[in-house]
């Protein structure tokens, strides 16, 4: 027993160079009159209480508290012109917002600021979205509350030289069905609208090349966009007739360097994309 917890112990010093740690104070050797005393104790030298804890060198902290309900996605984004960045908190509640928390001092705004309202649903063009709701969402026939809002979040950083979190918001918006990019001129440029269907729910072929049948994004989630301009997402089937095995199924979708779509040229042209049903590059999207 006392081998082992020597064993213990000097793995609990060795952990003091990465952690802040409460070793327990090992006692001198026993003498022959207390040996006995001692005897089935040596376990003692590594206490359980609560006075032992690990504690990490670096803390977590609280951000943000339960108050935002449906929080769904955080993205970091830099601005070079503020020489900072900050945290953007998507919300899926309701018709969605997108909040933007920052720490700073003077004249910077310290704490949590309204970014984008109505990050994913707008038009009630594909889903109704939730009038009078007040975003905090809408109760529907099954009881469960409608998240329309926005899902997944990223930043497309292609055309940034500065830093590689610094470029155009990219929002999953789960009440148009869509994924879209945020153009500076105001537009939303639609990226991707339809995904082939997942493996085990997909219709026979649609040509003798074993094309996938297509269906609408239904609620896409963990985006990324990766150093070669790709953007990586996850979504899952929608109904219960694409459900396998009885349950929801999930897939991984990529959409090639989406620095080389074309953004739309104008906030009428944004309006009238919400009545697109599919978008040409999406043919190319695979599940992986």
């Amino acid at each position: 027993a006392t081998g082992n917890t020597n064993a213990i112990h000097a793995k609990c010093k060795a952990l003091e160079s990465i952690f802040y740690i409460s070793c327990p104070h090992r006692d001198a050797p026993a003498s022959s009159k207390d040996s006995s005393t001692r005897q089935g104790q040596a376990s003692s030298d590594i206490k359980t209480d609560d006075d032992d804890r690990i504690a990490l060198k670096r803390p977590v902290y609280m951000v943000q508290d339960g108050t935002l309900g449906g929080l769904v996605a955080t993205a970091w984004r830099h601005d070079s012109e503020l020489g900072r960045g900050y945290v953007l908190v998507s919300i899926s509640e309701g018709s969605g917002r997108i909040w933007r928390w920052e720490t700073g001092g003077g004249p910077i705004a310290i704490g949590r600021s309204l970014s984008v309202d109505q990050s994913g649903c707008r038009s009630s063009q594909y889903r109704q979205c939730g009038a009078g709701s007040k975003l905090s969402g809408v109760v529907g026939d099954a009881g469960q509350i409608d998240r329309y809002g926005s899902g997944g979040i990223a930043i497309d950083s292609s055309h940034s030289e500065e830093h590689f979190a610094e470029g155009n918001l990219i929002v999953a918006e789960w009440g148009e069905g869509r994924i879209v990019r945020m153009e500076e001129n105001g537009a939303r440029t639609p990226l991707v609208i339809q995904v082939p269907s997942l493996r085990c729910t997909r219709d026979p072929p649609d040509n003798e090349h074993g094309a996938a049948s297509l269906r609408r994004v239904n609620q896409p989630s963990a985006l990324l966009f990766t150093p070669f301009g790709d953007l990586l997402f996850v979504d899952s089937n929608s109904t219960p007739a694409e459900q396998c095995n009885g349950g929801q199924q999930h897939g991984i979708y990529r959409l090639k360097q989406i620095s080389n779509i074309e953004g739309l040229p104008s906030l009428p042209a944004s309006r009238k994309a919400h009545a697109w049903t599919d978008v040409m590059h999406n043919k190319e999207l695979p599940d992986i």
